[in-house]
This record gives C-alpha cells, sequence and structure tokens, in this order.
C-alpha cells in the first residue's frame, strides 16, 4: 500500500520538442506542454476546469502514436515524446484555426478579419501560426445581447468552445444560465427558451465573461490600461474569495480579477466581488470616521473615534 501510495506521488519525465519536462503523475500532456514553456493553442481548455476536448486547437505529434491527438485530454506517460511544432502537426493546427476565424466577420476577399479582440487567445493563436485571416466566409450569426447591465454576448465573435458554458454550470458556479441551444449550424450559446440574459437565472458573476477565449462576452465600459496586479481578499464577506486587483498608475483599481490560487474562491467569484469596486473612488465614500453629536454627524480621528467606542461599550 505504502509502495503504491509512493508512485502516485512521483514525478514523471517527457520530452515536448526534444526538451525533458518533469511533472506529477496524473497530468495531461497539455500540463506538460505548459510547464516547459511551450506556447500551444488551447482555445477550449480553461486551466481550472477539465478538458472538454472541443476546439482541436491544441493538437500535437506523439511519437508512437497514430494521428494528431489532442493534447488536453491525453495522459501524460513516462518516456514519451511529443512535437508541438512538426510541420506535418502545424499544418493541421492551422487549417483548424483558420476554420475556427471563420465563424468569426470577415471577409477573405479584403484580408480582414474583424470584431475579434487583439488581446484574445484567437487572436493569438492566429498570430503565432502566421494566419492574418481565415480563407473562408463566415457564417451568419445571431445579434448581440445587451440586456446584462454589466456585459453583453456578442455571438458574432462566439467560436462554441464551450468554456463559457462549462464556467456557468458544473465547472465553476452551478448556477446554469447559459448552455448550448440549437444543432449543427443553428447552433449557439443562449439561455432557457433562449430569453434575453436578464430574464435567465444569470447572476452577473462574470465567469463566462473571465474564461471567453475571443471576446464575445465583453464588459458593456471596457476597463482601463492597468499598470499593477495586486493580489488581495474580498471585503464583501466572510468567505475570503481571492483578488487580483489590477491598478493604474495613479493606484486605482481599473478592473477585478479572480485568484484561482485562492483556497477560499479558487478562480470563483460573485457579482459584487468582481464588479463592485467603483465604491472605492466614489465620491461619497467616508474617508474619515463620523461621531454623532448633537445628532448630528461629525468627522473625528480614529483615535478619538476608538476612545469613543471604548468608552460607549463599558457603559
Amino acid at each position: 500500500m505504502v509502495k503504491r501510495e509512493r508512485e502516485l506521488t512521483m514525478n514523471i519525465t517527457l520530452s515536448i520538442n526534444e526538451k525533458t519536462v518533469e511533472v506529477p503523475r496524473k497530468s495531461t500532456v497539455l500540463d506538460a506542454i505548459n510547464a516547459s514553456g511551450t506556447y500551444i493553442p488551447q482555445l477550449c481548455k480553461d486551466p481550472d476546469m477539465k478538458p472538454i476536448g472541443a476546439c482541436r486547437t491544441c493538437l500535437i505529434q506523439v511519437d508512437g502514436i497514430k494521428g494528431f491527438p489532442t493534447s488536453c485530454s491525453l495522459p501524460a506517460k513516462e518516456g514519451m515524446k511529443i512535437s508541438t511544432d512538426s510541420d506535418q502537426v502545424m499544418r493541421m493546427r492551422r487549417g483548424v484555426i483558420e476554420l475556427t476565424l471563420a465563424m468569426s466577420p470577415g471577409d477573405h476577399k479584403t484580408n480582414t478579419q474583424s470584431r475579434l479582440s487583439p488581446n484574445s487567445e484567437l487572436t493569438l493563436a492566429a498570430k503565432n501560426h502566421s494566419i492574418k485571416y481565415s480563407r473562408w466566409d463566415g457564417r451568419k450569426r445571431e445579434g448581440t445581447d445587451t440586456s446584462n447591465p454589466v456585459f453583453n454576448i456578442s455571438m458574432d465573435s462566439c467560436i462554441l468552445c464551450g468554456r463559457c458554458t462549462q464556467a456557468c454550470q458544473d465547472g465553476h458556479q452551478f448556477i446554469g444560465a447559459i448552455d448550448f441551444l440549437g444543432e449543427a449550424k443553428k447552433s449557439r450559446i443562449g439561455t432557457f427558451m433562449d430569453k434575453p440574459l436578464i430574464d435567465s437565472i444569470c447572476t452577473t458573476c462574470g465567469q463566462c465573461l473571465s474564461v471567453c477565449p475571443t471576446g464575445a462576452i465583453e464588459i458593456k465600459t471596457p476597463p482601463k490600461k492597468s499598470s499593477k496586479s495586486i493580489t488581495t481578499t474580498c471585503p464583501y464577506c466572510g468567505v475570503g474569495c481571492g483578488l487580483k486587483a489590477q491598478t493604474d498608475d495613479n493606484g486605482q483599481i481599473t478592473q477585478m480579477l479572480d485568484d484561482p490560487n485562492n483556497q477560499s474562491s479558487l478562480g470563483m467569484l460573485c457579482v459584487k466581488g468582481r464588479f463592485g469596486y467603483t465604491f472605492i473612488n466614489h465620491k461619497d465614500r467616508l474617508t474619515t470616521p463620523l461621531i454623532r453629536r448633537d445628532g448630528i454627524l461629525t468627522p473625528s480621528s480614529w483615535k478619538e473615534t476608538l476612545e469613543y467606542t471604548t468608552k460607549r461599550l463599558m457603559e
């Protein structure tokens, strides 16, 4: 029994593009690739969720294995020799990415690809495979759902990777506000009875927004450019969710991101934790203690306030 437990905790060694990598047992090949610092697209794989294997952009070549398996769903084994940049696998991935790009608006005749966020994971994948636009015309897509007060769902940029539905359902939040609707060419992301998001059971937690690889789910007011990230804890309740506060050069918060390393939240946030930070710089926010004197709240020092409070508690 002890020997078996020791075997399970031992690491395994494999080769990524002739570079030796050591990872824990039960890791996937994608885990090993990421650990090696090698770039590979992974549009449907969120680091905090189980692999879906739907986008096929993490295809690899493995010695002794026919075809091009997805690295996210392939268990890593001792002695594996993996290639992510051979001519064959690069050609395969390039074709997949071109087809994926065709799901968003573009015109191969004018060499343009519109609507995609310049910082999206899909844009990065295309850039790393020397693809400026798709050779294929995009299909007709549904309009943008703007009913939610915080973010929009722009279906014309959706690649149906499934990350948002997984995050909303059993992957993270266990809410189930959105899922796949329709089938084949009519497949899309939507709510029960295909109603506007505001009429669904959505809690506006923004988990779908945080995992979208294309920018199809985008906040209504784009955050300002940040220059620093500060790890902190959400102050709203006693759960202790982890936050990555993004601040500008003046120290003002521009955006709140989740902290996947926080054991209380594990990458999950509610609407208050993710979006409820504007009060910090609000003009009506109290910045000094107040003591009621003759029925009127008047500013006071912290020392005086603590002495006053202690005195009242002792009465």
